[in-house]
């Protein structure tokens, strides 16, 4: 066959090459599960050896789809944004549907007529929604009427199993707050985030748990309500800092208010860790590059992309697929801004009892 006749190879020319029927090329081409891994390389080596490429505007004028997804972000972080996005992008590209980053500002209305006009004219077939937009009742009701997909990443409420991704964020904020306990810790403060979140609710329950579960109050005077920025941590800190009995640990939310605690240590001269440690969430950047490097939570971002992606392509090809995970650990990372206090109560301890003597 030569170069000029291997481009104009057919869908069923791929069939014969390979030996299977037309049907089974189609699905192997849609990256459908129910093909048996010898039959789908042996046709996935027709498709080289034929220099066949599925026409995607047949293909999307044959199943009235357009192969498209958006994802529908405001208001999140660089970080998180861009693992989102790179756990996407493969594997939406491994079922042939290409990915729309949508950033949605302004009111209300303007975000649902602008998700609207995409859905319309673009003829999207699901949509993936970021926080805070998880919680925007209007907007997945919107979604709905145009019987448009989606899938929700960490939303608040209203979970169907089928229509959301979660992580445990619950389980490691317990594990985070347990190990500044072991540390020696007792005044323990917790700086909230964002109150539309789901993930503010599950941190400050895990960081609750912990606290009862190892015979210790929780002091509502020590949780204060954060923002999740920068600026509301060094808030949370100059009002906790203040208390007439000083919180000996300060647990943000996420990192960047754990650096606003931080900042305003340094700022006192309360040395981290051996007067105060400090712990965020998120794992970002700012974790590694803070001084002491920031003990924080790692989150499955990448992991919870993936399923998002793959559960959404479900969802738009009617596959019953429930063998996805309900809820994705997270991993506590450990650093140098919670080590050491115990160490240093020794310390002192051993000290005073030498002077005893």
């Amino acid at each position: 066959m030569t170069e000029f006749e291997s481009a104009k190879a057919t869908i069923n020319d791929v069939a014969s090459h390979a030996g299977v029927s037309k049907k089974t090329v189609s699905r192997v081409i849609n990256n459908e599960l129910n093909v048996r891994p010898e039959t789908r390389e042996r046709v996935q080596k027709a498709m080289a050896e034929l220099n066949y490429y599925p026409n995607l505007s047949a293909r999307s004028l044959a199943s009235k789809r357009s192969y498209l997804v958006a994802m529908l972000y405001f208001d999140v972080g660089a970080y998180y944004l861009h693992q989102l996005q790179g756990g996407m992008l493969d594997h939406f590209s491994m079922r042939n549907y290409s990915l729309l980053m949508q950033p949605c500002e302004g009111s209300p209305e303007q975000i649902l007529a602008l998700v609207e006009h995409k859905a319309r004219y673009m003829n999207i077939d699901g949509f993936v929604l970021v926080p805070p937009l998880v919680c925007m009742s209007p907007l997945t009701s919107l979604l709905k009427r145009l019987g448009k997909p989606y899938i929700r990443i960490t939303p608040r409420e209203e979970y169907d199993g089928f229509s959301e991704v979660l992580c445990d964020d619950e389980q490691a904020s317990y594990e985070l707050t347990t190990h500044l306990i072991q540390q020696g810790h007792k005044t323990i403060a917790f700086v909230r985030g964002n109150p539309e979140c789901l993930s503010t609710i599950t941190r400050y329950e895990g960081y609750k748990r912990a606290l009862l579960s190892h015979g210790l109050p929780v002091d509502e005077q020590y949780v204060v309500a954060g923002t999740s920025e920068c600026r509301s941590g060094v808030v949370a800190a100059k009002t906790l800092l203040q208390r007439p009995v000083r919180p000996t640990a300060i647990f943000g939310s996420n990192d960047d208010m754990a650096a606003g605690v931080l900042s305003v240590a340094h700022e006192l001269n309360i040395a981290v860790p051996q007067a105060l440690a400090v712990a965020g969430y998120d794992d970002s950047p700012l974790a590694k590059q803070s001084w002491p490097g920031l003990t924080s939570v790692k989150q499955p971002n990448r992991r919870m992309a993936e399923i998002a992606a793959n559960k959404l392509i479900d969802k738009i090809e009617k596959i019953d697929n429930t063998d996805y995970p309900q809820n994705i650990a997270c991993e506590v990372i450990y650093r140098n801004s919670t080590e050491g206090w115990q160490a240093k109560l020794e310390a002192v301890a051993g000290s005073k009892t030498e002077e005893a003597v």
